[in-house]
């Protein structure tokens, strides 16, 4: 196979194939990376460029989820972060090794033998840059010698992408969302967020539109949430009823019974009502992964309350096709809520268990753990689940 000169790329790339019964080499240079980001991407591509050598002999092509207006620092960002240079391609320009080329805002970045082009062509997963547009057209031009890495972020973008890689004869390398580097919102810091006051409100505004637009694509209308509304009427009778405390345990599985009731297609969802501190939420996060992969399903987590207005309503409304583990636990310092009759933590376990109940009326499947204190959370091992009678 020929190589890479020492400035440009040969674009004669010719696919290892098998000849006279000699097995396939295994020792296919993989020197042109594609790689895709979302949501907590920019850590994640800080750490990469950190980690490739001043003297990388190939190439690194990067889409990043951004916003279509304003420019991008990232180049600026990855130049620091590590050895090699960081860029925006223009269109047409001959590809370098030894560099990290990165999509520019609202442009496709795609790979043709020996350059680079750049496409305002239509969006792709609602996206533009596209990861599957990059990995699609790397695997078109480079075949063997490509790498797909898809990093950090909460879409599907990059799974057809990476597919076509590995069916062209490169490898695809997915992060384990287990150790993701995307931040829980609800618990970091004030270095997450802007300090402009008005910054708030242009992601209100963003995110309604967002979600007027996803909502039209796909014919739902986001405010008709009839079982989301079931739940808080279940939690409001736990309380008017002498508060769910110390309520009767309700016919729940055991987390194994739970696990031997998975059929091909399902999902798990680990519902935790648990202080959601960075901790915690990296524990959680390890169940909900290991879960996944003893199954061989998807696996989400929601933190309660919070997941009723969002996926909540798709549990109940939704095919039964879902494995739901709810965790509770006691309150430790608990407070009362004025003029109400009750306090935090009772309203807190009166949510979990209306949507436990309301979970049960439609006949779903939900396992129910309930701990004495947090400390307990490093316990819950699905091998321990899997061995209950």
């Amino acid at each position: 196979m020929p190589q890479p000169h020492a400035g440009l790329y040969d674009v004669d790339v010719e696919p290892q194939v098998e000849r006279e019964g000699v097995e396939r080499s295994l020792t296919i240079p993989r020197d042109v990376i594609v790689v895709g980001a979302s949501w907590g991407g920019v850590e994640a591509l800080q750490i990469l460029a950190r980690a490739l050598p001043a003297d990388f002999g190939g190439v690194v092509l990067v889409v990043l989820h951004v916003s279509p207006n304003g420019p991008s620092v990232l180049p600026r960002i990855l130049s620091r972060a590590g050895r090699l240079p960081a860029v925006h391609p223009s269109d047409g320009e001959t590809i370098q090794r030894g560099r990290i080329y990165i999509a520019p805002p609202d442009r496709h970045l795609l790979v043709r033998p020996g350059k680079l082009e750049l496409s305002s062509g239509p969006r792709e997963n609602r996206t533009r840059p596209s990861i599957d547009a990059l990995f699609r057209s790397a695997a078109a031009s480079y075949g063997p010698r490509v790498a797909g890495v898809v990093l950090t972020g909460t879409q599907d973008d990059g799974t057809a992408g990476l597919r076509r890689i590995k069916e062209h004869g490169g490898i695809a390398i997915v992060q384990d969302p287990a150790h993701r580097v995307l931040p829980d919102s609800q618990t970091a810091g004030p270095e997450m967020f802007s300090a402009d006051p008005l910054d708030l409100g242009a992601e209100f505004l963003r995110w309604e539109h967002a979600t007027v637009a996803l909502c039209e694509a796909i014919g739902v209308n986001p405010f008709d949430q009839p079982d989301v509304e079931e739940a808080k009427k279940l939690a409001r009778a736990e309380l008017t009823g002498g508060g769910s405390q110390h309520a009767a345990p309700l016919p729940t599985l055991m987390p194994g019974q739970l696990s031997k009731r998975s059929r091909p297609g399902d999902y798990v969802a680990v519902l935790a009502y648990l202080p959601p501190t960075p901790a915690i939420v990296a524990q959680l996060q390890e169940l909900r992964a290991d879960w996944g992969r003893k199954l061989g399903c998807a696996a989400t987590l929601g933190i309660g309350p919070r997941y009723l207005h969002s996926t909540g309503q798709l549990h109940k409304g939704g095919p039964n096709t879902g494995l739901f583990l709810v965790i509770t636990t006691d309150s430790g310092e608990d407070l009362e809520i004025p003029s109400m009759g009750w306090t935090f933590g009772e309203l807190h376990h009166a949510q979990a268990r209306g949507d436990i109940r309301a979970l049960l009326a439609r006949g779903r499947r939900v396992a129910h753990v309930h701990l004495s204190s947090t400390a307990e959370l490093s316990q819950l091992k699905v091998a321990a689940f899997l061995l209950e009678e």
